[in-house]
């Protein structure tokens, strides 16, 4: 089997494009510690309660932040990355923030991107999970082998991920994902002055070339596709996309919660559960732990490719076509209603076409 292509191998660009962006404020212990929770209550409902001193993996460390909470709770947890962020990397962190003491920096390790190896034993955690990483895997049969062979034969991982029909493109703040690889869409929505937290006060021309460079780095499989690669690798897999309403805070949960004070939950609600975010546990096949998989989800909504990375053409014929155009001009009317009335500034700064003038680009990364 041929190696994908991994853009995180390429560190110059990736330094470059983050050098090229502004930093996000560092979350909060308490937003850490909400972090945390979650996770553990996502393995509470697989079946698994975890008791301190189980051995915890965290895969995709960032900082530490989660690792460092998990250890204050008498946890055993460690965190892997594929850049040293707490080390060497730390100017490639997307936030404001500080290196790790020492303590925690020994919990922490670096993989190597072109063959995501976790540097552990076989059976070596409990309990492993990844939160907003899975789209930047370009090597699904990889990682989730290495996932099942440092899991004990009882344990599980949870991953919580943006999907293809999300709302937003969480890094570049534009809509309707399967779009997301057009230049001429972004171009669009830079024009009307849509910005991630990370580039706000960039020009349009700034944002169109680091969104473009940003979605070098980021990957939609269909559920469809993530089932492949997991039993390839010898693990069960359940989804608990809709266990993200009890833990969000986001747009769709808010929805949510309106449809909820109206009563239309029972109607209405299923037409969300496409919009939100992933929440996928793997466990192994020889696994004892009582499977609880969530009822299906009733819903005509399908994604439009099966693999978006490998821009495979949308049919747009009969039926289809008009669906799309309603999808696609919806969406915008709505966005250009935000624009004009939420945020002014950027709309008439862009559509007068001040601030277009030459700067730095680059990508948005996690």
């Amino acid at each position: 089997m041929t190696t994908p292509i991994n853009p995180y191998a390429d560190a110059a660009r990736l330094l470059a494009g983050q050098q090229a962006l502004n930093k996000c404020p560092q979350p909060t212990s308490v937003h850490i510690e909400r972090h945390v929770d979650f996770f553990l209550g996502i393995a509470r409902k697989a079946g698994l309660s975890l008791s301190p001193p189980a051995r915890i993996l965290d895969i995709g460390c960032g900082l530490g932040d989660s690792v460092a909470a998990l250890l204050r709770r008498g946890y055993e947890a460690y965190g892997i990355d594929v850049l040293e962020l707490w080390g060497a990397d730390f100017d490639q962190y997307w936030a404001v923030g500080e290196r790790p003491p020492l303590e925690i920096q020994q919990h922490l390790f670096k993989v190597d991107v072109t063959s995501y190896r976790i540097p552990f034993p076989a059976s070596s955690f409990d309990f492993s999970f990844t939160d907003q990483v899975l789209e930047h895997v370009f090597d699904y049969d990889t990682l989730f082998r290495e996932i099942c062979r440092v899991l004990t034969p009882s344990g599980l991982s949870v991953h919580r991920f943006p999907g293809p029909c999300a709302v937003l493109e969480g890094h570049i703040n534009v809509p309707c994902i399967p779009l997301c690889r057009s230049r001429a869409w972004l171009t669009l929505w830079a024009w009307l002055g849509q910005r991630s937290a990370r580039q706000q006060g960039m020009a349009w021309r700034e944002v169109v070339a680091a969104n473009v460079e940003a979605m070098r780095y980021n990957n939609y499989p269909t559920k469809a596709r993530l089932r492949q690669f997991a039993r390839q690798a010898g693990l069960k897999v359940e989804f608990y996309d809709a266990e993200d309403l009890t833990f969000s805070q986001g747009r769709v949960a808010r929805v949510y919660g309106g449809l909820r004070r109206l009563g239309c939950t029972r109607i209405l609600g299923p037409l969300l559960y496409p919009l939100l975010p992933r929440i996928m546990v793997l466990r192994g096949e020889g696994s004892a732990l009582e499977i609880r998989t969530l009822p299906p989800l009733r819903t005509n909504f399908s994604p439009v490719s099966d693999r978006l990375s490998t821009r495979k053409k949308i049919d747009l014929s009969g039926g289809s076509r008009l669906g799309w155009i309603s999808l696609v001009g919806s969406i915008f009317f709505i966005f250009l209603l935000y624009q004009m009335v939420l945020n002014p500034e950027n709309f008439v700064r862009d559509l007068c076409g001040a601030g277009n003038g030459k700067g730095k680009v680059g990508a948005r990364g996690i």
